[in-house]
């Protein structure tokens, strides 16, 4: 039997606001479809369940949803240095300051957490709730959590950090892992993001005026540079 979700229901996220929340997940503002949920003291797992198709193709109830993991600890420290500055400090893609990984659609891990390869079902056909869809989201993101490290990606090519989108966040993981005192891990990922600047064939940050000015703002910051 159908639930008679209207298009606001699910484009604010209230449609799936209870079961997500039975999940353990909360939702911050009423008209965003955006949850999220605390792992540990400091981290915390962002989804935005952007809708897409609602209006263009009737009856097909998906969308396509963006996944971010972002520090409290790190967003308070960056309205601090933002609050000296001449002008904002801008963040790319995410209008969000403080994230420190991205996953949308083209990422190497995001069919883990959609239904599809580049969508999720949010309702079935016949209008009630994909319960399943979002379960596995909820259980896809705790996997990932329990797994983050940005060990991880520290040290990869400035190819591959741009095949996986996380260029776009360096300047924040940089932050992060001076306000954690993790010196050697933040001094490697200097080192390695400054080779590609250096390097005249480098891509790293090419023509992305915003993301090198954030870059060398927070370097300069905890003087790194």
């Amino acid at each position: 039997m159908a639930d008679n979700y209207t298009y606001r229901d699910v484009s604010s996220g209230e449609a799936f606001r209870e079961h997500l929340g039975s999940l353990g997940w909360s939702k911050p503002r009423k008209n965003q479809p955006v949850f999220i949920q605390e792992y540990g003291e400091d981290l915390i797992f962002r989804a935005a369940f952007l809708y897409a198709t609602f209006n263009h193709t009737p009856g097909n109830y998906s969308g396509i949803p963006a996944f971010y993991v972002m520090s409290k600890k790190w967003r308070k420290t960056l309205r601090k240095i933002s609050a000296h500055l001449d002008q904002p400090l801008k963040s790319v893609p995410s209008p969000h300051d403080g994230d420190l990984y991205f996953i949308s659609v083209g990422h190497p891990r995001y069919h883990e957490f959609v239904d599809h390869e580049a969508r999720m079902t949010y309702l079935r056909p016949d209008g009630t709730l994909n319960i399943e869809a979002f379960t596995c989201f909820s259980t896809a993101a705790h996997r990932f959590m329990e797994t983050f490290d940005l060990a991880d990606y520290v040290a990869l090519t400035g190819q591959e950090l741009q095949q996986q989108r996380l260029d776009t966040v360096l300047p924040d993981v940089l932050g992060y892992l001076s306000v954690n005192t993790m010196n050697d891990l933040r001094d490697e990922l200097y080192r390695n993001v400054h080779a590609h600047l250096t390097d005249r064939d480098a891509t790293l940050f090419a023509d992305q005026h915003v993301l090198r000015r954030r870059w060398d703002v927070i370097a300069d910051y905890f003087s790194l540079t």
